[in-house]
């Protein structure tokens, strides 16, 4: 596996399938992940299995409703203004 420290990633759709199966990779290589859902509780759900699974506390995430503009062109200057 790469070493993936110092990496910042972001995955959207990481609440299941293989969003979520990314993130939890690329946290076991040390990458720190920003996980996007649509709701909260998902959010919440998929940052608590990926640092389960990975190990990683490097973990994060964000909610963004994509069909909404306003909110899918707010998402790279809030994760730019984060990481």
């Amino acid at each position: 596996m790469a070493d993936m420290t110092g990496k910042v990633v972001l995955i959207t759709g990481a609440s299941s399938g293989i969003g979520l199966e990314a993130a939890v990779e690329l946290a076991k290589m040390g990458a720190t992940v920003a996980v996007v859902a649509r709701d909260r509780k998902k959010v919440d759900a998929t940052i608590a299995e990926v640092k389960r699974r990975s190990g990683s506390e490097k973990v994060d995430g964000s909610t963004c409703e994509f069909a909404e503009q306003a909110q899918l062109r707010a998402l790279p200057d809030a994760f730019n203004a984060k990481y």
